[in-house]
């Protein structure tokens, strides 16, 4: 399989997304994803060309929905639930409170590397682009994280 075709099934694999999740996208039968995901994207530009831009409008999409919905979502392999599940319970919450108040906590404790490396150096900072959501997102799973592993040394 060429390296567009497996950038195409991990990245559908990374999203959780089936060909029938993707095929009206695509304009395409959920049976012709299924055949790109084991033979392989066809080589044509034309096609690669719909399937680029279907993935950066998906994207897009995705994207404008979180912003719209108001909530922060995380995704997190088992292990760590069950980590951050334990520490909140320890401190007699729920996990939501726990989080919240985590964060909060490092809100006020802490600016984040961002604004740190904008301190340090702020004619380079202005050059970079801003965050994205998602890098936003995992900058706090990193810290519920640490948190949790404060709360549980032992783990």
């Amino acid at each position: 399989m060429d390296s567009f075709s497996q950038e195409f099934k991990d990245w559908m694999d990374q999203r959780g997304l089936s060909p029938d999740d993707v095929s009206e996208g695509l304009k395409k039968e959920a049976g012709t994803i299924k055949q790109w995901r084991s033979r392989g994207i066809p080589k044509r530009e034309s096609v690669r060309s719909h399937v680029r831009e279907f993935m950066t409008s998906y994207a897009a999409e995705q994207a404008e929905a979180l912003r719209n919905s108001g909530a922060l979502t995380l995704e997190v392999d088992m292990e760590t639930f069950n980590s951050w599940n334990r520490a909140a319970l320890d401190a007699g919450q729920i996990m939501e409170d726990w989080a919240i108040e985590g964060l909060d906590a490092l809100a006020r404790q802490t600016l984040p590397p961002s604004i740190l490396r904008a301190a340090e150096d702020p004619a380079a900072y202005l050059g970079k682009e801003l965050q994205t959501a998602e890098d936003i997102a995992e900058e706090a799973a990193d810290l519920i994280d640490e948190k949790a592993r404060a709360t549980n040394p032992a783990e």
